[in-house]
């Protein structure tokens, strides 16, 4: 089943949620917490506001059915940049048509007037970090040192007519580290936002850095060809299909039906990782919501995701989430 929604029906739906929850959780004025829309799945989406024109929004959901909603806002003029931590989705962008997909591992810097539809599958964990901000506070950095940045950029901050961009990038251990410490601040009050505005511009610059390097000719990847990448998702769903038992890095690569060298710089480029990391992560996602369930014990589930050994299973978990598989199933959060 597919629920769609017009970009009215999501406004009302997250504008009713807002007004409902959003009171029980706030800790600070700054930070605001509310449910996801509960006819659609459950989960939550923050907002912290850091300064001016500079803000964070995190969103983590589970859907019940396949949503396909339209996403529009009237005189948007912040751009976004949006790690995807967890969970695969799409988007559809209305003027060129271009369908961008959206995978754990990347992340993006993105500007866009134009009406666009998510795609989000269902029962499958989706996590975003997102740093939106106003040209107006790009450009209280300093107008000289524009030229250092990608030409969207510039123009965007100039004021300058811009058409939508995206810029892909892969999210590093470095950016990782620094999304792990917003999600687990310590801190309250003026400190708590002062800290998370200095990790939000680490994440900027990090990707700026990266964005520079790749324009500059600096740590470039090969371009796929279209069928290539079709044949590299085709990898991935036969590994997702099959991960109780996934077949050799070369059979994969024959079912797929692309040569095994170019399945794995090609599998790095797109998704972040190695095919088998990929696999890993998928495994111990798997993990992950089998323990929240709280119905298995930490063997049964480590059986199933692969593990003969406990104690193996219960390294690779909390090196994974920072938490021991018990506590996890006692109902301790995990931190992605």
């Amino acid at each position: 089943m597919t629920i769609t929604l017009s970009a009215s029906d999501n406004d009302e739906l997250w504008e009713q949620s807002w007004q409902n929850t959003h009171r029980l959780y706030q800790s600070d004025d700054f930070d605001d917490i509310f449910d996801y829309p509960k006819q659609l799945g459950t989960g939550y989406r923050r907002l912290i506001w850091l300064q001016d024109g500079f803000w964070l929004r995190v969103r983590e959901f589970e859907c019940r059915e396949f949503i396909r909603c339209d996403d529009y806002e009237e005189g948007w003029t912040a751009s976004v940049l949006t790690f995807f931590i967890c969970g695969d989705a799409g988007v559809v962008i209305h003027k060129t048509n271009d369908y961008f997909h959206e995978i754990s591992g990347q992340n993006c810097f993105g500007f866009g007037s134009a009406m666009e539809t998510e795609e989000w599958p269902a029962k499958q964990r989706i996590f975003r970090v997102q740093i939106c901000m106003e040209p107006s506070f790009l450009k209280s950095y300093g107008s000289d040192q524009l030229d250092s940045l990608p030409l969207q950029l510039k123009n965007l901050i100039e004021g300058n007519k811009q058409e939508d961009f995206i810029l892909l990038g892969t999210t590093t251990p470095a950016m990782q580290l620094a999304i792990r410490q917003i999600l687990t601040c310590p801190y309250r009050g003026w400190i708590k936002q002062r800290y998370l505005e200095s990790k939000a511009l680490e994440l900027l610059v990090l990707h700026l850095e990266q964005t520079v390097k790749r324009e500059q000719g600096l740590n470039l990847v090969t371009t796929l060809k279209s069928t290539d990448i079709d044949h590299i998702y085709n990898a991935k769903e036969i590994l997702l299909r099959h991960w109780d038992n996934p077949p050799s890095l070369l059979d994969l690569a024959k079912q797929a039906g692309i040569n095994h060298n170019k399945l794995k710089r090609g599998f790095r480029e797109i998704f972040g990782t190695t095919v088998f990391g990929y696999l890993h992560d998928y495994r111990m996602e798997k993990a992950r919501q089998l323990l929240c369930e709280g119905k298995l014990s930490v063997a049964t589930v480590a059986n199933i995701v692969g593990y003969a050994n406990t104690g193996h299973f219960a390294v690779a978990f909390k090196r994974k989430y920072s938490i021991s598989p018990s506590a996890c199933r006692s109902g301790e959060k995990p931190v992605v």
